[in-house]
């Protein structure tokens, strides 16, 4: 057991003097917070905040699940008390366009958030999905409310 302790003893001096931080202290992603997660047809803003330890850039990925048409926003760092604990906190906004579809279905976008150091690697998170609704086809009713024949009065 001496001899193991020994080891780890020597292993950790040699970590600190060679600076090899890097082996202990990782880049990592604590918080995402995506909102809103669901947006009308006409598509619109999204909201995205991230919180991280030891990050250097933070990048979010909407990947488009019918087409795998990827849009991506990179975050910028903003001031939060946590960043004396080494807690950091990146936002950023992203637009997703109209939602097409000729069926009417939802657009689904599946959420990657990356974090990465320079020297500290990188650490990946799933955040879930947003949904840009799809334009509800209309009722037979409501098509026939709209023709001129069937808003005239009976003869």
């Amino acid at each position: 057991m001496r001899s193991q302790s020994g080891l780890l003893v020597a292993f950790l001096a040699s970590c600190v003097t060679a600076g090899c931080s890097s082996l202990i202290v990782r880049v990592h992603i604590t918080d995402v917070d995506i909102g809103p997660r669901t947006l009308p047809p006409e598509g619109g803003t999204v909201k995205i905040v991230v919180k991280t330890y030891h990050a250097d850039e933070v990048r979010a990925f909407f990947r488009r699940t019918t087409d795998d048409r990827v849009f991506s926003v990179s975050l910028s760092p903003e001031f939060s008390w946590g960043l004396f604990l080494g807690e950091q906190k990146w936002d950023g906004e992203i637009k997703l366009p109209p939602n097409n579809d000729p069926e009417g279905k939802d657009q689904v976008y599946r959420v990657t958030v990356n974090a990465w150091s320079y020297d500290r690697g990188s650490h990946v998170r799933d955040a879930g999905k947003v949904v840009v609704k799809g334009k509800e086809a209309p009722s037979d009713g409501e098509a026939a409310s709209d023709s001129p024949q069937g808003n005239q009065a009976p003869p």
